[in-house]
Formats: C-alpha cells, structure tokens, sequence
C-alpha cells in the first residue's frame, strides 16, 4: 500500500483496531477474515457500529481471504463489507480496487 502513495496504520488485531479507528479518522480498511481474536465479519460490524454510533462518514471496508467460501463472503457483505478480495492478493488487484473507491 505503501508503494502506492497510501498512508499505512497496521494492527495486529481486531481489539487493538477498533481502539484505533475510534481514535482516528482512516479513508479505508483493509482486514483479513481471519483475525486472532474475533472474525473479520464481526470486525466489520464493529466498525460499522462504531460509524453510525459517532456519525462518521462511511469508510470503504475491504476483506482479505484464502478462503473461497461463499457463506463467509455472506457474513463479510452483511456485516457491511464493501470488496472481498482473494489472496494471494497482487498489487494490481488492491490499486484496482482502491481506485474503484476513490475515483475523483
């Protein structure tokens, strides 16, 4: 992300990102389904909650799996997700993406 002129915070869980986003204002979060201490999908609820809650914009969601399994792609897009992406994730696919939410 970096190398593509994004400004980068990375945490190593869903607690300590929650902490974070309440905190501070971000244009996008990028998860993986599979966190150490709660799943993506109920990280995006979360985030989502925590938006309506302090009336913050509504910040693209992006999720990142090794699993194609179409039940969690379900819990991620009704959790609020807004892109499942499949690893291995190239660089390509991510800007593509990105760019797809951030067109001016």
């Amino acid at each position: 992300l970096r190398d593509l002129g994004y400004l980068v915070n990375t945490v190593e869980n869903a607690h300590q990102a929650l902490n974070m986003f309440s905190t501070k204002r971000f244009d996008a979060v990028l998860t993986d389904v599979g966190l150490p201490d709660m799943s993506g999908a109920e990280l995006i609820h979360w985030l989502r909650a925590m938006e309506i809650d302090s009336s913050k914009k509504s910040v693209p969601i992006l999720v990142i799996t090794a699993y194609k399994n179409a039940e969690i792609s379900k819990e991620c897009f009704l959790a609020g997700a807004d892109a499942i992406l499949e690893k291995p994730l190239t660089r390509d696919v991510l800007k593509t993406t990105l760019e797809r939410f951030f067109k001016e």
